[in-house]
Parts: C-alpha cells; structure tokens; sequence
C-alpha cells in the first residue's frame, strides 16, 4: 500500500443490489447471478482501496426485490471488509418481484444528507449509483423518475449493468 492523500474529494459509492428470485439462477460464471453480484462488488470495493485516493471514497448497499434491505451503512470502502456478503438474495425475504424504487429513494435521501454533510469541507463531493440486475424492474417509471432527480446536480452518475443466465 502507498502513501495516503488523505481526502482530497468525496465519492459515495451507492450499490443497489437485485435480490430478486432470478437472480438464484445460474450466471454466466456457473455460479448464481447473486453470487456473481456479491464477487463484482467485492472487486469494486477492492479496487477502491487500491487506489492511490483511497480514503476518498465511502459505499453504502441495498439488496431490493418487493422489499428494500440495506446491506451496509454509509461506511469508508477501506473499512469494509473484503469478502463482505453482499449477495442480495441473502438479505431478501419477499423476492417474488423486482421493484427497485424504495432502494433508489432511500439512496436519493443517502445522497442528500452525503453531501450536506460535506458541504462545508470546500472539496468536491460526488455520488455513483451502481444498479446490479438481471431484468426489467417491474416499477421503472417511478424508479426512472427518482433517477432523473438525482441527475439533475450534475453530481450523481447512474450506471447499470445487466447479469445474464447462463443459457442466454
């Protein structure tokens, strides 16, 4: 490990996590898709404390189905531990839908209360949104507009990626 920088920015990594029933389905890697999503965002936390702004950046995680669950609190990546569990599935009781809408509202409260905590620090604050999934959400429009919102400062950014099965 290198020199610290200590913070010379602030960058909330916020991980919204399919729990759904689908995703107990076999991925591309032969293991479940939630396995598979649990090892991403293992790697991304991990590339985050590797990184030479490390103490820069903070996660928080959401696991979402019909039920929202947060996984993990606003928390530095460097103080999560490696190998968390972070398969949304294990964190879902009602996976019977893919609703994603409370997860995405409660990460827009999330961001808010981020960057009013860091207003007075004179640094650039930013947050990330990284949705994991395998399908259609069954409340897109409510989640759609809760995304333009948060689009709006110009401080957020929204990306998705998208788990196949393995017969696809």
């Amino acid at each position: 490990t290198g020199t610290s920088l200590g913070r010379l920015f602030n960058q909330l990594v916020i991980f919204i996590l399919d729990g759904s029933g689908s995703m107990t389905w076999t991925g591309t890697s032969g293991k479940s898709k939630a396995e598979e999503v649990s090892l991403v965002t293992n790697n991304v936390i991990e590339r985050l404390t590797k990184s030479r702004n490390k103490d820069c950046f903070d996660v928080i995680g959401y696991a979402f189905a019909v039920d929202t669950k947060k996984m993990i609190p606003v928390t530095s990546a460097e103080e999560v531990r490696l190998g968390h569990d972070f398969n949304p599935c294990n964190y879902i009781e009602d996976y019977r839908s893919t609703c994603a809408s409370e997860a995405f509202r409660q990460a827009e409260k999330d961001i808010e209360s981020y960057f009013n905590k860091h207003a007075s620090a004179g640094i650039k604050t930013r947050a990330i949104v990284v949705l994991l999934s395998d399908g259609q959400l069954h409340d897109h429009a409510e989640t759609s507009a809760i995304t333009k919102r948060m689009l709006v400062t110009n401080k957020v950014d929204v990306c998705c990626t998208y788990f196949a099965d393995a017969d696809s």
